[in-house]
């Protein structure tokens, strides 16, 4: 909740970065994920998804007006994935323009996603009420009824084991591990 510091190697000194939005600084800043460009970080946080230069001069992506907190960000090809809290799952471009927004009347668990992991198109997000998978449009429940050890997801705590070929949804009972070439959303 102290927003986003940088280390000096060589000295090992921490020093803030100060963080611009609007001409205001942003104090208390709850960064819950960062994803790394090339010039500009990418800063899920309690007040919506920020672009944020080297200078520290932030840009609100999403949402443009009011807040909305965001667990995770995932880059995937030219679409920018937001795990959000009470929003659902969002889907916007590089600029932040709205591609689409699932919540649980399209078939979600819930509408606060806490974690997020997208292997080859197939979507996996854990929510605070099961997890869902998604791909080419259609969503897939899962509850504890297909032997989840819990309902509820925890923000942060989701990993993709790619030479395994498994994910990891931790909750907060512990983690679910997924083994993702059994996923399925339909019969194939």
């Amino acid at each position: 909740t102290k927003g986003l510091w940088r280390i000096d190697k060589n000295t090992h000194l921490l020093t803030p970065i100060k963080i611009q939005l609007q001409g205001q600084t942003l104090l208390n800043l709850q960064i819950r994920h960062i994803v790394s460009l090339t010039n500009e970080w990418l800063l899920s946080t309690q007040i919506g998804l920020l672009k944020l230069t080297k200078e520290g001069q932030a840009t609100r992506l999403f949402p443009t007006q009011g807040s909305i907190g965001i667990y995770k960000t995932v880059h995937h090809q030219d679409t920018l994935w937001l795990a959000t809290q009470g929003k659902g799952l969002v889907a916007i471009d590089r600029n932040g323009s709205l591609h689409k927004n699932w919540t649980q009347s399209e078939g979600l668990s819930a509408n606060t996603v806490f974690s997020l992991e997208i292997i080859e198109g197939l979507k996996l997000a854990g929510t605070s009420d099961g997890l869902s998978l998604l791909e080419n449009g259609l969503i897939r429940r899962i509850s504890e009824k297909e032997g989840l050890l819990h309902p509820e997801f925890n923000a942060a705590a989701s990993f993709w084991d790619q030479p395994r070929g498994r994910v990891f949804m931790g909750g907060i009972k512990g983690y679910t591990i997924l083994e993702v070439a059994k996923l399925q959303i339909q019969s194939r």
